[in-house]
């Protein structure tokens, strides 16, 4: 595991194929920043937590580097998923309340960790030390901090360890067919705290700390309020596009991010004044009573106008979708069942993709051999191995559209409410 070269042959072809389909998961994917990335030198990447593996998937599908990553240990507790985990280049990071006697393993996959660093590959630590499925950055716990400092420490001034803050936004974090955002920072120079480290190195780690919980704050949504969050978020959305407009940005995720910001920000200074309207969060509330998807409630008012260009589409393509659904009705049923029986638990989404990408090809290649054979015919064979796959891309994409156009054609009432909350945020200050 310690050396690029000691990548096997298995991971290097899943590597790239998952590559090849991450992105087609969701249903937009932006990346910015890739040009302050420091290929070929020691770097740890710095991103915050929210969606399981997924954000280990995510940042490989952009990396031409393979990238060693550190996860709860007790992902590690069975036999089979540890080893699964160690061919994913996946290490062990175990914490305070699993015992001292645990914790002095670290020390070992430390010294594994500054190894490969050595070697100028990405080294990927996770600062929260667990996932939240929440837009909010919490506080770090110290271990990649230590590991920045001590491998530069043991460098000296040869050369730069990095430590590079990465923004990941997912649109959705259980469900695919939703946008995603990689909002990448500048790197910033381990060597520069290297002086303070040989006098204090609890002070230089701190110091660390703090500088990069600053630099990736403002590279993702961070919603601090507790009280209010699920309503801040909700009105976040809903009026993103409205501020957009209103400064006259370009419609990118990264314009989107940058207005819920600022929205935000606003709500929670209004918080903190004890000023925010009652009326607001009244219909924030309503809203979220309903249970409607507050991002396809939004983007139903965005594309209103659109709507019978969209029944056209879904439609026309109807028959697809059907065929698509058949094909694979396994695999979805199956995907379907992990969703129910997960629920929001951060880990479904994972399961979900994994299937997708491993099970899902194999399930279209034993249909396409066994109806082939049954029906005596090369060609039948020929077609199903290419258009299952496709089919399957298809009905991804499809699926949100249909639910959009659900969205687009009902929901009067909750578009009655997400009007009046865009028409009381419009008359802010923001």
């Amino acid at each position: 595991m310690l050396s690029k070269h000691q990548c096997s042959l298995a991971y290097r072809l899943l590597h790239q194929y998952s590559k090849c389909l991450v992105f087609h998961w969701y249903s937009n994917v932006e990346i910015v920043g890739q040009e302050h990335i420091p290929y070929g030198k020691p770097c740890i990447i710095q991103a915050n937590h929210q969606n399981a593996l997924m954000d280990c998937v995510t940042l490989l599908g952009f990396f031409r580097q393979p990238i060693l990553f550190f996860a709860r240990s007790d992902m590690f507790s069975k036999p089979l998923q540890m080893k699964i985990l160690h061919f994913l280049k996946i290490l062990p990071a175990y914490r305070h309340q699993e015992g001292w006697e645990n914790v002095k393993k670290n020390e070992e996959n430390f010294h594994v960790a500054q190894q490969w660093l050595q070697q100028g590959l990405p080294l990927c630590i996770m600062p929260e030390g667990g996932q939240d499925e929440k837009h909010r950055l919490r506080s770090f716990v110290k271990g990649p901090f230590r590991i920045a400092l001590a491998t530069q420490h043991d460098i000296g001034q040869a050369e730069q360890v990095f430590m590079l803050p990465i923004g990941i936004g997912h649109g959705d974090y259980n469900k695919a067919g939703y946008p995603l955002l990689i909002n990448i920072g500048k790197p910033i120079d381990v060597q520069t705290y290297l002086d303070e480290y040989q006098k204090n190195n609890a002070l230089a780690i701190n110091h660390l700390k703090t500088d990069v919980h600053q630099a990736l704050q403002p590279l993702m949504l961070d919603i601090a309020s507790q009280e209010h969050y699920e309503d801040f978020y909700t009105i976040a959305c809903l009026c993103d596009v409205l501020l957009m407009k209103k400064r006259q940005w370009r419609h990118t995720q990264l314009n989107q991010l940058k207005a819920r910001q600022s929205i935000i920000d606003t709500l929670q200074q209004m918080e903190k004044e004890e000023q925010l309207s009652s009326e607001l969060l009244q219909a924030s509330q309503k809203l979220r009573i309903s249970h409607k998807n507050v991002l396809l409630l939004a983007k139903s008012l965005q594309s209103d106008n659109e709507k019978w260009t969209n029944v056209l589409f879904v439609m026309c393509t109807l028959p697809l979708y059907i065929v698509g659904g058949v094909v694979n009705f396994p695999i979805w049923l199956l995907m379907f069942w992990i969703d129910k029986k997960m629920g929001k638990s951060g880990f479904a989404a994972t399961i979900n993709y994994v299937i997708w990408i491993i099970l899902s090809p194999i399930f279209q290649l034993l249909a396409s051999i066994i109806i082939g054979i049954c029906l005596q015919s090369w060609l039948v064979f020929i077609v199903l191995i290419v258009a299952m796959p496709i089919l399957s891309l298809f009905c991804v994409k499809y699926y949100t559209r249909l639910q959009l156009l659900g969205y687009q054609l009902g929901c009067r009432k909750q578009k009655s409410i997400a009007l009046l909350i865009q028409n009381i945020v419009s008359q802010m200050n923001i």
